[in-house]
């Protein structure tokens, strides 16, 4: 699986996040867009803000480089670690996680527009 600018994007959501991403924690201008892309759907929907945290941050890219390394892409990775393994290495706390990832799409709109195909992706 060859890495690029957008081969793999990974967003995790938590309910109720509770900080914001700090000033030192620059994430990707990928990142940023697909965040902004998705409030802007979210706010149609009469749904909150999502916000970025630092922890989400790096677990998502953890497993981003995990997958890109070991080559597989899923949300499970080969020895069986989930989402919850991975937020807990970051040390984040949560009442409520989903993960969309993505790969192959040449742009964030490409990515929100899979997503929302998706019913189980919609959900989250």
């Amino acid at each position: 699986m060859r890495v690029g600018s957008l081969c793999i994007a990974i967003v995790i959501f938590a309910l109720g996040a509770t900080s914001a991403m700090g000033a030192d924690a620059a994430p990707s201008s990928v990142a940023d867009r697909l965040l902004v892309e998705i409030n802007v759907v979210r706010e149609r929907h009469g749904l909150g803000k999502l916000r970025a945290d630092r922890k989400l941050a790096t677990a998502a890219m953890d497993h981003a480089a995990d997958m890109a390394e070991r080559d597989f892409f899923d949300h499970r990775a080969p020895d069986g670690a989930g989402l919850v393994a991975r937020i807990a290495r970051v040390g984040y706390a949560y009442s409520h996680v989903a993960e969309n990832i993505a790969a192959g799409q040449e742009h964030t709109a490409s990515v929100v527009e899979t997503w929302l195909l998706s019913d189980g992706r919609r959900s989250h």
